[in-house]
């Protein structure tokens, strides 16, 4: 007699929701880049890259790869400040790996999602206080753009506001605003005492429902108390990298002779690292495309073939980035000091 197995019960019956996510965000990434693409004349595009200098690739590789050890560091300070010791050989690694996911995942998602999962084997027993400096990390990475945003882009207002193109005034204006706003709230988190900190996540957390989204909150909140000294020399270490990678679009741009000042691409870099940090396409494919030729087009009358090439480029050197990050995901296994 034929068995009949019981059925499934609905709490435990997964839908691929996150796959069909990331399917959406890849064809959106891929209409994006075919849009801008149909744009420009594709064999300019490839003629720019067969003749690219391969000194300035060779230089921004260089600055892309020391960004790395800084965002080990960066994390290595945030934990010792709330007491955790963790070898930066590990920590190093880890940021690496998390290089290497950031190319299957939107935004900086892979990236956050494998430094949390290899924190918790590290440090299994601070599990809590661990997971909230990957993302207050994260908060300061995204204030480090905001700070060189607010820093960089009123110098070049008059060019920026002098444009005939709408998108670019409204994505200056909303972004300067952000960065404005975003920096003032950090000055004065500082400003405040820890029991004040504390006692505005706990109020804040009661917005949400559930547990895990207000214990997060929570567990954010005393990990900044914690972890107060240490906000600037890592706030100042996420300026630093935002810089680094300006400097790598500036040297792939030399490589496909787009002669554009430095200080020009500090004044709208921010923009695009801001934007890719939302996790609407993977590895930023279509949004940085789109926003070079927007940028270079209107503030150095840069033809779309040489964006297009530059951006390129930086996408190369990214997925090169990612995928040596296989070499620590073969060799590195985390595990709690004994």
């Amino acid at each position: 007699m034929t068995q009949v197995s019981p059925p499934i019960p609905p709490s435990q019956v997964r839908f691929p929701k996150q796959r069909l996510a990331h399917i959406l965000k890849l064809c959106i990434a891929a209409g994006i880049f075919s849009l801008v693409i149909s744009r420009a004349d594709s064999s300019r595009v490839l003629e720019c890259l067969k003749t690219a200098e391969w000194k300035p690739v060779m230089f921004a590789g260089l600055l892309l790869f020391s960004t790395i050890p800084i965002a080990g560091w960066r994390w290595q300070q945030l934990l010792i400040a709330n007491g955790i010791e963790i070898p930066f050989r590990s920590l190093l690694f880890t940021s690496h790996i998390g290089q290497l996911f950031t190319l299957f995942l939107p935004g900086p998602v892979g990236d956050d999602a494998v430094r949390m999962l290899y924190i918790s084997k590290l440090v299994p027993d601070r599990f809590s206080t661990a997971l909230s400096s990957v993302l207050l990390d994260r908060l300061l990475g995204l204030m480090g753009i905001l700070f060189l945003a607010a820093a960089c882009i009123p110098s070049h207002w008059n060019t920026l506001f002098s444009s005939d193109s709408f998108a670019i005034k409204m994505l200056a204006g909303c972004f300067l605003g952000i960065s404005g706003v975003s920096c003032l709230c950090l000055i004065l988190a500082i400003a405040l005492g820890s029991d004040r900190i504390k006692k505005l996540t706990n109020q804040g957390s009661h917005l949400f429902p559930g547990e895990r989204i207000p214990s997060a909150i929570r567990a954010l909140g005393n990990t900044f108390c914690e972890g107060r000294k240490a906000i600037v020399p890592v706030l100042a270490a996420a300026s630093l990298t935002q810089i680094l990678v300006c400097g790598a679009f500036y040297f792939a741009g030399q490589s496909v002779h787009v002669d554009v000042p430095f200080s020009i691409w500090l004044g709208f870099v921010p923009i695009i690292l801001g934007s890719n940090a939302v996790p609407i396409t993977v590895a930023g494919i279509g949004v940085r495309d789109y926003l070079l030729v927007l940028f270079l087009g209107a503030l150095a009358g840069i033809s779309s073939p040489e964006a297009i090439a530059t951006s390129l480029i930086v996408l190369g050197l990214s997925v090169a980035l990612g995928i040596s990050g296989g070499i620590p995901y073969l060799l590195f296994s985390p595990s709690a000091p004994k």
